[in-house]
C-alpha cells in the first residue's frame, strides 16, 4: 500500500492513528524484554516499523478451560500498520482460545504474527518459512489500557 495521495484519506489516517495513540496511552508497562520478548538493539538488516496494537477478549476461566489464572481468552487480536521506506502496510492477526496466564503463548503469538504476516506483508516473493530472518530491535511506548488492550511502536531488523 502506498502513502495516501488524498488529503482526505491522509487527515483520517493521521486523525486515526493519534486516536489510537491516545486511547492506548493509559499505562506504561514494564521493560518488554522481562516479558520474555527477545530484543536486539544491536541488531543490524532493513528496517521496518510501525505501531502494533493487541486487543483481548476474555471471560471468566470455567474449570474445564484448565488454566490457573482467572481469565480465559476467547480472541487476541494483533493488528500492525509497519513501514519500510515508503510502503506502508497493514497486517492483522487472531489467537483463539488460551488462557491469559500463557504468557509464553502470547509472546509466540507476536513472533508468529511478525513471522507469518508482517514479514510476507514487505517481500512478496516469500512464503512463510522461506522469508528473511529478523529481530526486534526495539519496542518503545509499550501501553496498556489494563482492560484488554495495548499498544507499542516496534522496530525491526530484516537480513
Amino acid at each position: 500500500m502506498k502513502k495516501p495521495k488524498n488529503h482526505l484519506a491522509a487527515a483520517a489516517l493521521a486523525l486515526g492513528m493519534s486516536f489510537a495513540m491516545t486511547a492506548w496511552a493509559e499505562s506504561q508497562v514494564s521493560e518488554p524484554g522481562a516479558l520474555g520478548i527477545a530484543i536486539d538493539p544491536n541488531a543490524s538488516g532493513t528496517k521496518i516499523a510501525g505501531n502494533v496494537s493487541f486487543v483481548w477478549d476474555f471471560r471468566s476461566a470455567l474449570p474445564a478451560d484448565g488454566c490457573e489464572g482467572p481469565l480465559f481468552v476467547r480472541n487476541l487480536y494483533a493488528v500492525a500498520t509497519m513501514i519500510k521506506g515508503n510502503q506502508i502496510v497493514p497486517s492483522n492477526a487472531v489467537r483463539t482460545g488460551f488462557c491469559f496466564d500463557d504468557q509464553a503463548g502470547q509472546v509466540q503469538f507476536l513472533n508468529d504474527f511478525i513471522r507469518t504476516v508482517i514479514i510476507p506483508g514487505f517481500y512478496s516473493n516469500c512464503v512463510p518459512g522461506g522469508c528473511p530472518g529478523y529481530a526486534i530491535k526495539s519496542i518503545k511506548n509499550f501501553m496498556t489500557t489494563g482492560r484488554g488492550a495495548g499498544s507499542m511502536e516496534m522496530e525491526l531488523a530484516v537480513k
